[in-house]
């Protein structure tokens, strides 16, 4: 799913897994960038520090 900013600058974008009902969501100025952003942390898993 993706969304635009209210004020027209920026996207958000929502990827789900549909076999593990994990989702990821990306946010970017461009479309493409927050659909790669948000495939790219499905496929990876969380981030951050309690990543270990």
């Amino acid at each position: 799913m993706h969304l635009s900013g209210e004020d027209g600058q920026g996207w958000t974008t929502l990827a789900v897994d549909r076999a593990t009902r994990r989702w990821a969501v990306g946010q970017d100025r461009t479309q493409l960038v927050a659909a790669a952003q948000a495939v790219s942390a499905l496929r990876d898993g969380p981030v951050g520090p309690d990543r270990a």
